[in-house]
């Protein structure tokens, strides 16, 4: 038996994902994580069908939320973790057997985030980022009865220091996916966390140059089935 599953990530980005194409992808996959929520912007026009059309080809479903972690500021409504975790949570879809929910930090850029008025002291900056997530994440939490787990990739977690932040403990009890190092070949193994984290629950091997049915690229993700059927018991803990 092959120890390691493996399946997509999608959004919109995707386009139009018919039930053939979702039957043509669980021939080859066991899992996808589907795009729900941009921050305090809306929402992805196709999760509801893309979570639907994945069930149905028997895959087991997990949903992402593609956090802004921006502080608050006068005309700007929404953008709280508080309040974009409720948002997220209100349009989420949950069904026993699905994967925990996951939460997306990797915008702004870290080269943008004096731009969109993050501190700019270093130390000031990791506080204000850990502190950021783990109120998203225990927000989501509370109103879901669910764990929840954290996305982000080597160059924003390294440079936001949130492993040198006094939210060090509350972030590292998080599970992780991992994106990148990317590579042109499925890996046999999982790499090692980042940061806070000990190691990677999902790691998110291709950036972008892998294809769904339909011929549109996107990524692509492996984790231990083990560790995969682990994330869809926590899931189900109220």
């Amino acid at each position: 038996m092959n120890l390691i599953a493996s399946g997509p990530d999608v959004s919109s980005v995707q386009g139009a994902i018919t039930a053939a194409h979702w039957a043509a992808c669980a021939k080859s996959s066991d899992f996808v994580i589907i795009k729900c929520g941009d921050g305090n912007n809306g929402f992805d026009h196709t999760y509801s069908q893309n979570i639907q059309g994945a069930r149905n080809a028997g895959l087991i479903v997990g949903t992402y939320h593609y956090v802004f972690v921006l502080p608050d500021q006068a005309g700007h409504p929404g953008r709280s973790p508080e309040e974009q975790a409720d948002a997220h949570f209100a349009k989420a879809v949950y069904m026993p057997g699905d994967l925990i929910p996951w939460a997306d930090f990797e915008w702004p850029l870290p080269q943008d985030w004096d731009h969109w008025g993050l501190p700019k002291g270093k130390s000031q900056r990791a506080e204000f980022i850990g502190d950021f997530i783990v109120r998203y994440t225990s927000r989501y939490s509370k109103i879901s009865g669910r764990s929840i787990g954290v996305y982000s990739y080597p160059d924003w977690i390294e440079q936001s220091q949130v492993a040198n932040t006094t939210r060090y403990d509350a972030l590292a009890s998080l599970p992780f996916w991992r994106a990148g190092p990317y590579g042109s070949s499925p890996p046999n193994a999982m790499p090692g966390g980042l940061g806070p984290w000990d190691r990677s629950d999902i790691y998110q091997w291709t950036g972008g140059h892998s294809h769904m049915p339909n011929g549109t690229p996107c990524d692509w993700n492996i984790c231990v089935r083990s560790r995969l059927e682990w994330l869809s018991v926590m899931a189900s803990r109220k």
